[in-house]
């Protein structure tokens, strides 16, 4: 007789625990602007996010944005 027990993931996966996450870390990476080379310049100016996907547990919460743990420690070196 088999006792395997068969566990199912949850398809949003945090990027560090494996739980169901609910979250993407917001810290800016970089900007992307959209140019028209044929026309008169700029079309569009945005932002890059590191956008690893993380539970409640794991993130850390600043001034409404959410941080994962990779990028709490880059804000800690930047901050020394």
């Amino acid at each position: 007789m088999n006792n395997e027990k068969v566990i199912k993931l949850p398809e949003n996966r945090c990027h560090f625990c494996g739980k169901e996450s609910t979250l993407l870390c917001d810290k800016v990476k970089g900007e992307i602007r959209a140019i028209d080379l044929g026309g008169p310049g700029v079309l569009s100016n945005g932002v890059v996010t590191c956008d690893k996907k993380i539970c409640k547990e794991c993130a850390t919460h600043i001034d409404g944005a959410d941080y994962c743990p990779d990028c709490v420690e880059i804000l800690k070196k930047a901050l020394r």
